[in-house]
């Protein structure tokens, strides 16, 4: 398959150029995460940051050969903390509680 190479905008890889096959390049640039680095003549159009981050997470993942989506984590059990229980009753000597000798 051919590779061709963008600039990464967004993402992990922002500010680099990677090599991508062809058609996951024109979909980066479709997309708005990425701009063909050779081809200056190009304005950058406007878009929207958040769609955009988003292709290049999912990009990025692709790319590391993760899963599409992260698994959300289970939410473990809350414990509650442990407090001390006063001794009921109790009664407890101090300094200056103890008679002198």
């Amino acid at each position: 398959m051919a590779t061709k190479h963008v600039e990464a905008l967004f993402g992990p890889y922002a500010g680099h150029i990677i090599a991508l096959e062809e058609g996951d390049a024109k979909l980066a640039i479709s997309d708005g995460w990425a701009r063909d680095p050779y081809d200056l003549s190009v304005e950058p159009k406007q878009l929207d940051r958040n769609k955009a981050l988003k292709a290049a997470e999912k990009a990025a993942r692709k790319l590391r050969g993760e899963e599409d989506e992260p698994k959300a984590r289970p939410e473990t059990e809350k414990t509650k903390a442990a407090t001390p229980k006063s001794d009921e009753g109790g009664s407890y000597r101090t300094r200056q509680s103890e008679a002198k000798e």
